[in-house]
């Protein structure tokens, strides 16, 4: 599914490439670390910058209820070539939006990565139900 999205993407980047335009992808509201890995193999394999926003449930887990800090050693990880320019949150509840960027900006800080800039915007305040959804 993203590989796919991603040649749709690289399309219009071409097109856009020749009028000067300059593209930032943006991968949002990522409930689970298997698909933030995937995307950011896809981002460095096509030479494509973007950033990664993540749906959190609380101020440490993803939607899928893994540790967002297993969500960020992905990016470190698969991000070889330095595409991904931004780490974040949204579509997360407001309230733990601050916990979340403070427990982000310590724990690259403590990996030594500096080369991310903190992204977040807000939902609209509703509450995700992974039963009815």
């Amino acid at each position: 599914y993203h590989r796919i999205k991603m040649h749709t993407a690289m399309a219009l980047k071409s097109m856009l490439n020749e009028k000067h335009i300059d593209i930032v992808l943006a991968c949002e509201t990522i409930p689970c670390v298997v698909e933030i890995e995937v995307l950011t193999q896809l981002m460095n394999e096509h030479k494509y910058h973007g950033w990664i926003t993540m749906s959190c449930c609380n101020s440490y887990q993803l939607n899928s209820k893994e540790y967002v800090q297993h969500a960020i050693d992905r990016i470190i990880e698969h991000d070889t070539h330095g595409y991904v320019v931004g780490i974040g949150f949204n579509c997360t509840h407001p309230k733990y939006i601050e916990s979340l960027l403070m427990f982000t900006r310590r724990y690259l800080h403590a990996r030594n990565c500096k080369k991310y800039a903190l992204i977040v915007y807000p939902n609209s305040g509703e509450l995700f139900d992974a039963v009815t959804k």
